[in-house]
C-alpha cells in the first residue's frame, strides 16, 4: 500500500475531520509488546493521524498504540501526555517502514492532540 492509497481525495474519503499536512518527529509505542519505534507524522486531524513508522515489526489494524509527538520548543511530550490511538489502516512503505492511519481512542486524547 502506498501513500496515495491511504491519503485519498476528500470526495471519496470516509474521514469526518479535515486533515492538515504536518511533518513532526514522533514515537510510537505498541501497547501489548511495549515495542518503541521512531516515526514521522504525515498529516493530523481532530480524529486521527497518518504516521510513517520505522520498524521491522509491522503494526496491524486493531493494534492499540500510544503516540508521542515532538513539540516545537519543548521536545517530546512526557509519558503522561501520550496520545492513545488504534491502528485503522496500515501498509508497507519500503524496507522496515510502513504507513499507518490511526484513530484517537478518546475525546480526551483528541483534545490533547
Amino acid at each position: 500500500m502506498d501513500s496515495d492509497t491511504i491519503t485519498q481525495n476528500r470526495s471519496d474519503d470516509r474521514r469526518f475531520h479535515e486533515r492538515r499536512t504536518v511533518c513532526r518527529r514522533c514515537k510510537v509505542v505498541h501497547r501489548d509488546s511495549l515495542h518503541f519505534a521512531n516515526a514521522l507524522t504525515r498529516n493530523l486531524s481532530e480524529g486521527g493521524a497518518l504516521l510513517e513508522v520505522d520498524s521491522h515489526r509491522p503494526l496491524r489494524p486493531g493494534d492499540e498504540i500510544e503516540v508521542g509527538i515532538e513539540q516545537d520548543e519543548r521536545g517530546f511530550i512526557g509519558a503522561e501526555e501520550l496520545i492513545f490511538a488504534r491502528v485503522v489502516r496500515s501498509g508497507s512503505f519500503g524496507e522496515g517502514r510502513q504507513l499507518i492511519a490511526v484513530e484517537y481512542a478518546s475525546l480526551a486524547d483528541l483534545v490533547a492532540a
